[in-house]
């Protein structure tokens, strides 16, 4: 429910994002605005649909992360491209997002999968954007000048960004520690960090951070009972998750 709440008021906001880029409360903000929540709702149909066929099932969290990957891709062309145009960015750019969620995020710390969904979104948005584009777009006897100009200039953001992220990550790595420790990550951070629970231990509890592309799931029971058989084999670092688990029953009850 919270992911849902927040995909909710991230497409609310980006309303604003969007619609308010033009500066003006014209005809071009309108555009913006239909083209936003056009190519959002196209991509979560699409997001459901890939789902389905890939998992037998549908899952909400997968259904709002599809939304959200409407919303980047849209994002650079809201404003230039007519509502059909942003109706086919919708399906085909999620179509070609979608795979890239799937890929081993064994060796990547992306729990919140912001690369594929915010990256590769946005890089799709902006070559598709050369493409659809009412005024210079592949597609309206543009050629492929203004195509090449988009793909070019998300290439360089992606060097850019690139380089100055890693900069940024390698000279505050000289003075701080850059991740959690893995025992604080474990018990988790508002544990390790305030003293405090913010989610109780009923419920499903995911296998992988990755629910809404591999979609397995273990009982909280379950978990319990893999903790506790963690801290009975002598593993100290596991201490404070023993003291959070209350009851632990074979069939997850």
């Amino acid at each position: 429910p919270f992911a849902i709440l927040g995909a909710a008021l991230l497409w609310f906001g980006w309303s604003g994002f969007n619609g308010g880029s033009a500066l003006a409360a014209d005809e071009t903000a309108v555009l913006a605005l239909v083209n936003t929540y056009t190519t959002a709702g196209a991509s979560l149909v699409m997001w459901a649909l890939l789902e389905r066929l890939q998992h037998k099932r549908s899952s909400a969290t997968g259904m709002v992360t599809g939304a959200v990957v409407g919303l980047v891709i849209i994002t650079p062309a809201a404003g230039y491209v007519s509502p059909l145009g942003a109706l086919v960015m919708g399906f085909g750019g999620c179509a070609l997002v979608y795979p890239t969620f799937q890929l081993s995020h064994r060796r990547v710390d992306d729990n919140l999968d912001a690369f594929p969904c915010h990256g590769v979104a946005s890089f799709v948005g902006a070559c598709l954007t050369g493409v659809f584009a009412k005024d210079g777009g592949l597609l309206y006897g543009g050629g492929l000048r203004l195509l090449g100009v988009e793909v070019l200039a998300a290439a360089a953001t992606a060097v850019y960004a690139t380089f100055v992220t890693a900069t940024i990550f390698f000279v505050l790595s000289r003075f701080m520690r850059m991740r959690v420790h893995e025992h604080d990550e474990s018990v988790g951070l508002d544990n390790a960090c305030h003293g405090e629970m913010a989610y109780g231990m009923n419920g499903a509890t995911p296998i992988s951070p990755f629910e809404h592309t591999q979609g397995t799931f273990k009982s909280a029971g379950a978990a319990q009972c893999s903790v506790a058989s963690v801290v009975e084999s002598g593993n100290e670092d596991c201490a404070d998750l023993e003291a959070q688990s209350t009851s632990c029953s074979t069939d997850g009850a």
